[in-house]
């Protein structure tokens, strides 16, 4: 089995001296209810140790609806900071208000708050109904749908025309996605079944 050999094993592990030079606490504001992710917020971290970097591991298990941007553990150089980015998106309407840990390897632990308040946006149709009136067989009717985005935030709408497969949406050409507080608008739509389409197939046939 061989002659057990002692071996002797000299390691320096240093303090860890981190700060926070940037974002003691994050606030993102009215935030849409959806999984809708939002602009980035950053904090920024130093390492004031002048031999050694520092590991940094950011803990943001109590605030769920957190999502990290930049990859963890951090490495941060000697005399140097490095930013942390993060957005959030939470499905249900509620008030955030929790707080990140960050971890300095052999130094104390860093906490920032974090702060969100989740919302419905309150987005209205100007318009109380819609008569297209008389229209022939594969004929064509438009009509202009308005939506009033009362909120200051911006809004996601998805319209759900699952049941309504003769409606399409039209936007207009020169319609930004981002103009006004209405981000953009999501068409939902089912493709009909197969007898359903051979049904409407045969039907035009004996029309013609």
């Amino acid at each position: 089995d061989g002659e057990k050999v002692e071996i002797m094993c000299k390691g320096n592990c240093p303090k860890g001296e981190c700060e926070l030079v940037e974002g003691n606490e994050i606030d993102f504001g009215d935030v849409q209810v959806g999984d809708v992710e939002t602009e980035e917020k950053f904090i920024k971290i130093k390492n004031k140790q002048p031999r050694e970097p520092a590991m940094v591991h950011v803990d943001t298990s109590a605030i769920p609806e957190l999502k990290l941007t930049t990859s963890t553990p951090l490495r941060v150089h000697m005399n140097e900071d490095q930013s942390v980015s993060m957005t959030i998106a939470c499905r249900e309407q509620k008030q955030i208000n929790g707080t990140i840990l960050l971890l300095v390897r052999g130094g104390k632990t860093l906490p920032v708050t974090v702060k969100a308040n989740v919302i419905v946006p309150n987005v209205v149709i100007e318009e109380e109904a819609f008569d297209f009136g008389v229209i022939t067989a594969q004929g064509e009717k438009t009509m202009p749908i308005t939506f009033d985005n009362k909120s200051n935030i911006q809004a996601i709408l998805t319209m759900n025309l699952e049941n309504e497969r003769e409606l399409d949406i039209i936007r207009p050409p020169n319609q930004n996605e981002k103009d006004g507080m209405l981000e953009r608008i999501v068409e939902e739509k089912k493709e009909a079944p197969a007898d359903e389409i051979e049904e409407n197939q045969s039907d035009e046939e004996d029309e013609t």
